[in-house]
């Protein structure tokens, strides 16, 4: 039972995940941009890109 739910949560997150991608491809696309053209490290451009979704699940929050 305990594999069930953890597959049904993989999902639904893998699910979120790729909306929230394609809903904010270009803000996420701006912020990791300059990163990955100036050669940042896969660490630098991963840390850019979580802030960036950070920041705006906290202002989607916000919103309500």
């Amino acid at each position: 039972m305990n594999e069930l739910i953890k597959m049904m949560m993989k999902t639904a997150i893998a699910a979120i995940s790729e909306k929230a991608i394609i809903e904010h491809h270009e803000c996420l696309d701006h912020a990791i941009s300059d990163l990955v053209n100036n050669g940042g490290t896969p660490q630098e451009v991963g840390e850019a890109a979580w802030l960036n979704g950070y920041y705006h699940g906290l202002k989607e929050n916000s919103k309500d």
